[in-house]
């Protein structure tokens, strides 16, 4: 069963994990604060290891460890440290989901991205 809190966010009563974040608590939480963007979890609660906005494998790919972006705001981040709060269940949940089979299908060309979608269905 599900609850909705006071600013609009939906809590699973049985994990006590976020399901849908309001604007408010993601911008209070997430942006503002250092809590796991995907469930919510506070750092201290939980290990956490944060997620790169671009995967690794991806950085790895395209060697762009070291290289900068600039952010719309004007800022540069080292795409190494361009992270989200993130736990490391989240985060092992998402590589193995999420990150892994989709790094199979684009080292594996067309075909194996062909696959990918076909599983996906």
């Amino acid at each position: 069963m599900w609850t909705r809190e006071a600013d609009g966010s939906v809590i699973d009563e049985a994990t006590g994990k976020i399901i849908f974040f309001s604007t408010e608590r993601f911008v209070n939480d997430i942006c503002l604060g250092d809590c796991c963007f995907i469930c919510g979890a506070k750092q201290g609660e939980k290990e956490f290891n944060n997620e790169h906005i671009l995967p690794e494998w991806l950085l790895r790919r395209f060697n762009l460890f070291d290289r900068v972006i600039t952010l719309t705001n004007g800022a540069t981040v080292q795409y190494s440290r361009y992270t989200l709060p993130c736990c490391a269940d989240c985060n092992s949940l998402m590589g193995d989901e999420i990150e892994r089979p989709l790094s199979e299908a684009i080292s594996g060309g067309l075909d194996a991205l062909i696959e990918l979608i076909k599983k996906t269905r």
